[in-house]
């Protein structure tokens, strides 16, 4: 039988594509829209932009107001910036020596779709891609240059170009995995959605796989590639968006699909999202991170869905790797939290980095 023999949760943010010299810049602003805010990183200026703190839509101003006291411009300072950089990047490479020397057969990715995947025809829930092939397609000049889809926003293009490869790259899929974990989560009681080819947008050419699950193999491994099964949790796009119990109990019969596999592989689970943004909030993500760290899955499938929204949904990937090792005897262990700060409002991303062994 297959055995889960490593968890590893990491953010996989556009920001550490950049210097942190460069995190003030501004690089767009976020639409409200549909109750939720979009996942743009909103810029730090002082009179534009929208953000979402558990529900509540303020301007900068306004957010400003509401976190005075806290101390977030002694987060703001190059050498407080460039600190959390380096220990993002710490962080990452202690997950690459772990998930390289776990002598894997396979990674379980559970990320989520900015809209790459999703909205093209359809947009579920959950879906499990099995096909027998995935590319990450290079750049093409035009794109290096302009980004795709980025609307003049260097810091997202700034993502594109790391996150793409030099040249057109097949990644390993475990596609033999792949149908097994369709047919027994579906036969688990779990509707999910499955997809067997990379779909072609509105132009005729085939999307790219979605950066978070280019992160772990680019960023993360650094092209070391391993096998890979991509599981995608909706994260942004409602009205179908689980809620944290629902991706629990997904993750749950997710698990108990890997360990049902009838072949002695070694499997890893990786959370490529999180933590909180395009607001900072230190205190949901310690409660997620202590949690985990204390299994204490009722606080995670409680939490309240506008808690959960904007950049902070990514955390749903989190909760779903949490359901898939709720049986297994792998603990978690934090190895660093800081802050990618941009503003003395507290905009930027939480970066927590953790690993199940």
């Amino acid at each position: 039988m297959a055995q889960i023999v490593l968890g590893v949760a990491a953010p996989h943010s556009p920001l550490l594509a950049v210097r942190p010299d460069q995190w003030e810049l501004p690089d767009g602003e976020a639409a409200v829209g549909g109750g939720t805010t979009s996942s743009t990183f909103p810029p730090p200026s002082r009179h534009h932009g929208r953000f979402l703190l558990r529900g509540e839509v303020l301007d900068h101003a306004g957010l400003a107001a509401a976190r005075a006291g806290e101390g977030w411009e002694e987060r703001c300072t190059p050498d407080a910036r460039q600190d959390a950089y380096d220990r993002c990047l710490a962080a990452q490479e202690r997950q690459a020596e772990a998930l390289l020397g776990a002598d894997l057969d396979a990674m379980v990715i559970i990320g989520d779709d900015h809209l790459e995947w999703f909205g093209h025809g359809v947009t579920p829930s959950f879906m499990i891609y099995n096909g027998e092939r995935v590319t990450n397609f290079a750049l093409t000049p035009a794109q290096r240059e302009h980004g795709v889809g980025v609307h003049n926003n260097p810091i997202r293009h700034a993502g594109q170009l790391v996150n793409r490869p030099p040249e057109d790259t097949d990644y390993p899929l475990h596609p033999e995995l792949a149908e097994h974990l369709v047919r027994s989560v579906v036969a688990d009681h779990i509707d999910i959605a499955e997809c067997r080819n990379q779909p072609v947008g509105p132009d005729g050419a085939v999307l790219n796989l979605p950066y978070a699950f280019t992160f772990v193999q680019r960023r993360i491994l650094s092209d070391r590639l391993l096998p890979m099964v991509p599981v995608m949790v909706n994260a942004y796009f409602p009205p179908i968006q689980p809620t944290a119990r629902r991706c629990f109990e997904f993750g749950q019969a997710l698990g108990r699909a890997i360990r049902s596999w009838d072949r002695p592989d070694r499997i890893a689970v990786v959370a490529a999202g999180g933590m909180s943004h395009v607001v900072i909030d230190e205190e949901l993500d310690r409660l997620v991170l202590d949690s985990l760290a204390h299994r204490k899955h009722g606080d995670l499938t409680a939490l309240p869905e506008p808690w959960l929204q904007g950049g902070n949904s990514e955390l749903k990937e989190w909760i779903t790797t949490a359901g898939v090792l709720a049986d297994s005897a792998l603990e978690f262990r934090e190895l660093d939290y800081t802050q990618v700060v941009r503003s003395e409002a507290g905009t930027g991303q939480g970066m927590g980095y953790g690993i199940w062994s």
